[in-house]
């Protein structure tokens, strides 16, 4: 399979992608994506801590944000059904067993059934 940059450059060079590359490349840009996220998120609340506040190990931080974006440029250039694993491809039973997990919980948490259909 392609990588995720690879399907990427197709679809911007409206080159031909399966429906199935198509939604393996939106999936691992959702996770590098929330990678991504957590970093930025980690170092905004870094520089945002009021004065007189110990700052937890600014250096350690901006390693671990520098170690993120080295392997997002390792990551897009994966074949995106390896970055992804079985865990985190589109409907194989491991995802679907993640996910149902995850409502689980939410739903214990919230009391939200996010299967019941909605109002709307």
């Amino acid at each position: 399979m392609r990588s995720t940059l690879e399907i990427e450059i197709a679809a911007s060079d409206n080159a031909p992608a399966t429906e199935q590359e198509l939604r393996y490349a939106l999936v691992a840009r959702r996770v590098m994506y929330s990678m991504v996220t957590r970093s930025l998120r980690a170092l905004a609340e870094l520089v945002l801590v009021p004065a007189g506040v110990d700052r937890a190990s600014p250096r350690f931080k901006a390693r671990c944000a520098d170690e993120l974006l080295d392997t997002l440029f390792k990551s897009q250039k994966m074949p995106v059904d390896k970055y992804l694993g079985a865990d985190g491809i589109p409907g194989s039973p491991e995802r679907k067993k993640a996910i149902a997990t995850g409502k689980a919980i939410f739903r214990a948490a919230t009391g939200v059934d996010l299967d019941a259909p909605s109002d709307a």
